[in-house]
């Protein structure tokens, strides 16, 4: 998860945490999007992962 936010922050001009902090922001919730993008493609399509899923999250919510 560490690479896309160290080539985007290199990009950008190393970036200073203080002056840039919304940048900084932007980056780390787009290294997010691969992760998302696993969920997304292989267990929203498939009916038994799907329920799975819903039974966990029922589970934790009760």
């Amino acid at each position: 998860l560490a690479l896309p936010r160290l080539i985007l922050s290199c990009l950008s001009g190393c970036i200073k945490l203080a002056r840039d902090s919304w940048l900084y922001l932007i980056i780390y919730f787009i290294s997010l999007i691969p992760p998302m993008m696993t969920f997304i493609v292989f267990v929203l399509p498939s009916n038994m992962y799907k329920k799975e899923f819903t039974d966990s999250v029922n589970r934790f919510w009760q």
